[in-house]
């Protein structure tokens, strides 16, 4: 079912000027990049659960999900972001950057330097998210939950460096 919604919607998002038709575009990119989402999970799911190493074309297709919800969510936050009432759309653009901090950081790669570099544009992502809550505290009064998030984004920028740091040294003891 998420395939043919996929299908369908991925022309309607290519196909249509997001600058024409802003709110039609924002809706519908938002539908595509959960179920973009929603696909690379059940890839990740799926790989997760098998008794055995599945073959390299599932691994493709998760990371193809992945890679295309990354896209089309850094897309709808540019575009929102540079509105003037840009806060009215801040749990979307909440959901958007943790959405791809998420899929960077469960991207599968076979090269460990590659993995670092998911996981440090991971921490770029949260970097940004946690500026863009600044400046909403700065300008509002910061909800309860917009205030528990805020605190898994720095959670996850203390996080990130720690993951790196763990896969640096994989990465030695494999070169010795």
């Amino acid at each position: 079912m998420y395939e043919r919604r996929y299908e369908l919607l991925k022309n309607l998002v290519d196909d249509i000027n997001p600058h024409a038709f802003e709110n039609l575009w924002v809706e519908l990119a938002i539908e595509f990049q959960v179920i973009c989402h929603s696909l690379f999970d059940c890839y990740y799911s799926k790989i997760k659960s098998m008794k055995k190493l599945p073959a390299d074309s599932m691994f493709e297709n998760m990371n193809k999900f992945g890679k295309e919800a990354i896209v089309i969510a850094e897309r709808i936050v540019l575009l929102l972001v540079k509105k003037e009432e840009k806060f009215e759309y801040t749990q979307v653009v909440i959901n958007k950057r943790l959405s791809i901090g998420q899929i960077y950081t469960w991207l599968y790669f076979k090269e460990i330097s590659d993995r670092i570099a998911a996981y440090r544009q991971a921490l770029e992502n949260y970097k940004l998210l946690k500026i863009f809550l600044d400046e909403y505290q700065s300008k509002l009064e910061m909800p309860a939950n917009i205030a528990e998030q805020y605190k898994l984004t720095v959670e996850m920028i203390d996080l990130m460096p720690i993951k790196m740091a763990k896969n640096i040294s994989v990465m030695e003891i494999l070169i010795v």
